[in-house]
């Protein structure tokens, strides 16, 4: 959750969340988080730009990560 409210302030948008930028980024980080074991992991988003309010980004994220 951390992740969407960094999204969100450092975004130009304060009232939404680009969500394709949040799933790379938190694809990015599980992978990083498992080191030299996962150097021939890579990972791919293929979605366009989807932006959602932030409750609604909240909720998806929550799901993301259960």
């Amino acid at each position: 959750m951390a992740l969407i409210h960094q999204k969100l302030y450092q975004g130009e948008n304060l009232a939404a969340i680009d969500m394709r930028d949040y799933f790379q980024a938190i694809g990015q980080n599980i992978i990083n988080s498992f080191g030299s074991k996962a150097e021939h992991v890579s990972f791919e988003v293929n979605m366009n730009s989807l932006e959602l309010d932030v409750d609604t980004a909240v909720l998806v994220g929550l799901i993301t990560n259960g």
